[in-house]
């Protein structure tokens, strides 16, 4: 399910490129935040970059890549929640306008049990309704 959207930016003073995005999760709300490479990683399996949110790195993030396609894994802890926010972030391949977002944020969520025992289905077949973010509403 598509909750978001990113786009290339570069500090205006400081000239560092990151990728600013926005995510809607119904039960969260929206999320703003900023992603950040990381200069030099301590080992193989340390994050390639950080994921900041008022000034606080709230996640972390891994490149990855699939048929030839690099995309990025990415983990905020939720604190008091029973479940981390995992998603995903992939090139916008449908961009056209220079409106429309460079990156699609893709959550994948899992059957879990709610705080009744009873489970929470998987929403298997995603329609366009549940993508809170057309390309054209985006006004920049």
């Amino acid at each position: 399910m598509n909750i978001g959207a990113g786009w290339k930016k570069t500090g205006e003073n400081t000239g560092i490129e990151f990728k600013s995005c926005l995510i809607s999760i119904p039960v969260i709300g929206k999320l703003n935040f900023a992603i950040f490479k990381v200069d030099s990683k301590k080992t193989d399996l340390s994050p390639d970059y950080r994921i900041v949110c008022d000034n606080k790195e709230v996640g972390v993030g891994w490149l990855k890549q699939k048929d030839g396609k690099p995309w990025m894994s990415c983990l905020i802890p939720m604190l008091g929640m029973k479940s981390d926010l995992n998603f995903a972030l992939f090139e916008n391949d449908k961009k056209t306008e220079d409106k429309h977002p460079d990156y699609n944020i893709a959550w994948s969520y899992y059957e879990a049990e709610n705080s009744d025992g009873g489970m929470i289905p998987q929403n298997s077949n995603p329609t366009p309704e549940d993508n809170p973010f057309s390309d054209d509403d985006i006004p920049f």
